[in-house]
């Protein structure tokens, strides 16, 4: 209705046209209206915004689980790696050992044996100098010595 007011002069009435009332009520209604549907476009709007908000935050909290998941899979990838490379590292280390010990026990059983005794060395060189001393050495003409095969040495047994 406020196209209808107009100034009234003096004081007096102001008469309207019914033609007129009606015009003035339908362009109040419509105004009412397109201000009600403005404020619906705006809740929607802010509705939308709300959920593509939540929508977004969903999104990130997913990426940082798969994050973690992922962060906590190589952890224990990387675990695993290093436990197997540390018992792979004590096989090696055992093996190197008993080679060690199978060398050391061979050592062990050749000084149980031992050398023969000084008195046996020199019964043994008594019978090389002999032996030596029987057979004299061919050299060639630079001195090297020249061994017989066994077939053909003068053996006297």
């Amino acid at each position: 209705m406020k196209d209808l007011h107009l100034a009234p002069e003096d004081g007096n009435a102001i008469f309207y046209s019914p033609n007129k009332v009606q015009q003035a009520r339908n362009a109040q209604a419509e105004k009412e209206e397109a201000q009600r549907l403005a404020r619906a476009a705006k809740e929607e709007d802010k509705i939308r915004r709300q959920q593509e908000k939540e929508e977004k935050q969903c999104l990130i909290e997913e990426r940082k689980r798969i994050r973690a998941f992922n962060k906590s899979v190589r952890m224990q990838e990387a675990e695993e790696k290093r436990h197997r490379k540390e018992e792979e590292k004590a096989a090696k280390q055992a093996a190197i050992q008993l080679q060690n010990d199978i060398k050391q026990a061979n050592k062990d059983k050749k000084k149980a044996i031992g050398p023969a005794t000084a008195k046996e060395k020199e019964d043994i060189d008594m019978k090389n100098v002999q032996e030596v001393e029987e057979t004299p050495i061919t050299v060639n003409r630079r001195g090297r010595q020249i061994r017989l095969p066994e077939r053909f040495r003068d053996t006297k047994n």
